[in-house]
């Protein structure tokens, strides 16, 4: 019984719901398991059986990987069986999670990886385990990367220079190639992606290499570094804008019980003022003392007695602007 990490207990209970009605292939690690499920969603040869790991992940009959969500608040997917086929899984979720009104739902969405216990989260640097493992949170990247390093190696070796501990190279996405030797278009057009398939693509001279990698993050880490990358940058753009910071505290955000904003605490001509910065959807809340009545009553965007939303590129400016007319109201 070979251990391929803690997603599996067995390479025996993997093979039981490996294929449909085909012969089932030795395994000796998790990286053979991805190599199938990559050959099937690309070729669609065989199905698999459609099967579910740790209560948290169903891998389809076509090797596509989903996230499991179960719609009751007491399911815990830690005590869930580790591997089960999906119709096993429906009807143990029904019978531990009985509802009395409609049966519980299950549903799925799409995604591209899961963690193993050689990644570890990016931001608290611990390694997953299968306590946590359960609710990681993917976030997706697309970079770019020369091929001048990789020149006469295979795309499957460069695949393998991309993972690390940090990050999970995507073997579902079609790598991606573009050379300026191939551009037969027009200077003012950009030379276009090209995608490959083949991982045995051997890289050439002049290639850029283009694909997704995948981090896994505990929620209440990813919530942290977003709160530290939008606490850096309000906090420069306060300054750009002549605010002189004293101090600063992080809040929950007004709208949720998860997310954090910030209050400074800062001078404005010798006026001791707060200032509260935060994301509120896909828009920047902004919120100052209401003693200064509306400062910006003109803005499409919402607006009222003591704040207004902005869009991101317009955090600079309007941050500017929002130190000039305090600065004025205060000469009064």
């Amino acid at each position: 019984m070979l251990n391929v990490g803690y997603i599996y207990d067995t390479v025996e209970e993997i093979e039981y719901y490996l294929f449909v009605g085909g012969t089932t292939t030795k395994l000796k690690d998790i990286h053979d398991l991805n190599n199938i499920r990559r050959h099937i969603y690309r070729n669609g040869n065989n199905k698999l059986n459609e099967f579910v790991i740790l209560g948290r992940y169903c891998i389809d009959s076509f090797g596509q990987l989903s996230d499991i969500f179960v719609d009751d608040k007491n399911y815990d997917p830690n005590i869930a069986p580790k591997v089960i086929s999906l119709n096993d899984f429906y009807l143990y979720v029904r019978q531990v999670h009985p509802q009395d009104d409609y049966p519980t739902s299950v549903s799925r969405r799409l995604g591209k990886a899961f963690p193993m216990d050689s990644h570890i989260c990016p931001y608290c640097k611990n390694h997953w385990t299968p306590e946590d493992g359960n609710s990681a949170i993917s976030i997706e990247e697309f970079v770019q990367i020369e091929g001048k390093d990789f020149i006469g190696k295979s795309l499957n070796s460069f695949g393998k220079f991309l993972d690390t501990e940090e990050r999970f190279y995507s073997y579902f996405r079609h790598s991606h190639i573009r050379n300026d030797k191939n551009n037969n278009f027009e200077e003012k057009y950009p030379t276009p992606w090209v995608h490959i398939e083949d991982l045995n693509y051997i890289i050439k001279e002049g290639d850029d290499i283009g694909t997704e990698n995948t981090y896994f993050y505990h929620k209440k880490c990813l919530i942290n570094e977003r709160y530290d990358k939008n606490h850096h940058e309000f906090r420069r753009a306060l300054f750009v804008a002549g605010f002189e910071i004293e101090s600063s505290i992080k809040i929950l955000s007004y709208y949720d019980n998860e997310n954090f904003w910030t209050r400074f605490n800062v001078l404005t001509d010798e006026v001791v003022d707060e200032i509260t910065i935060g994301w509120r959807k896909r828009v920047i809340e902004i919120r100052y003392d209401k003693k200064y009545g509306n400062l910006f009553p003109e803005l499409r965007e919402t607006n009222d007695v003591g704040y207004f939303h902005v869009y991101h590129d317009k955090l600079q400016t309007s941050l500017n602007e929002l130190y000039q007319r305090m600065k004025v109201y205060n000469e009064r």
